[in-house]
């Protein structure tokens, strides 16, 4: 592998690790990343935790992606019965022609940004109090506050909620929860940085 990039040294990290840097400093906290996917990362006690992050077809079930395929599987739960439509399943149903077969087929190979970009949706629609799109909603929160439980399990005081749906997410946590989260030092960017600057050192 010598000589496959042009520096003179290299140090890889995860996402979520770098979230993380820039999240605490470096000190001891977590994260839970909430984008196209979903993760908890943590350091406490110089072990490292994670929850989750397994990618969308096992895990990352508060993520975007999974928001966005669930809104696909109830819209077809709408077309066919087992659901009482909503102007989210309309919607939904609505940028397929109406043709759930056309769903069907653009889902066999739709990759998790694809269901993603069907999350602003869904949380447009609960932000309306939509019965399908609070459900959920609900339902994606309630695997945020089992990762908050167990990181404030473990012994973690700091936990930030970071991503591209972090704060969107927030209102759907309960209060109780809510409280629970710090504000994040920094972000990714500045994670990036300290992990540059601790690789000179």
């Amino acid at each position: 592998m010598d000589g496959w990039h042009p520096f003179a040294k290299a140090n890889f990290a995860s996402d979520a690790h770098v979230a993380w840097l820039g999240a605490h400093g470096g000190s001891e906290g977590a994260v839970i990343c909430l984008g196209t996917g979903s993760i908890g990362y943590g350091r406490h006690e110089e072990k490292t935790i994670v929850l989750g992050g397994w990618g969308a077809d096992i895990s990352d079930e508060a993520s975007a992606s999974a928001i966005g395929r669930e809104a696909l599987r109830r819209s077809i739960w709408a077309w066919d019965g087992r659901a009482k439509p909503t102007s989210l399943t309309e919607n939904v149903l609505a940028m397929f022609g109406g043709n759930p077969a056309s769903m069907a087929l653009d889902a066999r190979k739709a990759t998790p940004a694809e269901y993603a970009a069907f999350a602003p949706l869904v949380f447009q629609f609960g932000a309306q109090k939509d019965a399908i799109a609070t459900s959920i909603l609900q339902d994606a929160a309630l695997h945020v506050v089992r990762m908050i439980d167990l990181f404030s399990e473990l012994g973690i005081a700091r936990i930030a909620l970071m991503g591209g749906t972090a704060e969107a997410m927030k209102r759907w946590l309960p209060n109780e929860k809510r409280n629970r989260l710090c504000t994040p030092y920094g972000d990714g960017v500045d994670g990036a940085i300290l992990l540059a600057k601790r690789s000179m050192s």
